[in-house]
């Protein structure tokens, strides 16, 4: 849950998905859905 709120922090600061996805080690769909909804599913 920590990784979701750094990378939605992180795109909403004016990083771009595909940086964030690099930067986290995460794949971009990964970010993609994080963007997507506000809360972390479960």
């Amino acid at each position: 849950m920590d990784l979701y709120r750094k990378v939605r922090l992180a795109c909403a600061e004016g990083m771009s998905q595909r940086k964030a996805a690099r930067h986290f080690n995460i794949s971009r769909d990964s970010v993609a859905k994080m963007m997507a909804f506000s809360a972390p599913p479960g």
